[in-house]
């Protein structure tokens, strides 16, 4: 699914790496390793990078293994960012850390 969104985003390995501000071993690891388990947060990181609509954000999440859950304050703010086609991950990061959550 990454290779997918890779390949439509149009953008260079190193393009998506630095915008979803993740070193490129991980980035790396995540592509070349069929058991590697990112963490949360840089599965979100890699949503926004990539530009995923809403939908398209919570299936790469659950295909991770983890979701966006109305329940946790962060996701909210995640939640509405993306629904709003804003993916500047400054502004995500300084919206979540005025609730006191992080990425």
């Amino acid at each position: 699914m990454l290779f997918r969104y890779l390949n439509r985003s149009g953008c260079t390995n190193p393009e998506i790496y630095r915008a979803a501000q993740i070193d490129r071993k991980l980035f790396s690891a995540i592509c070349t390793k069929p058991h590697y388990q990112p963490s949360r947060g840089t599965v979100i990181r890699l949503a926004l990078a990539l530009q995923l609509t809403l939908p398209e954000a919570m299936e790469f999440m659950e295909r991770a293994g983890y979701a966006l859950s109305s329940a946790r304050p962060g996701d909210l703010v995640v939640t509405y960012y993306i629904s709003r086609g804003v993916y500047d991950l400054m502004t995500i990061e300084a919206a979540l850390y005025e609730i006191g959550e992080h990425l």
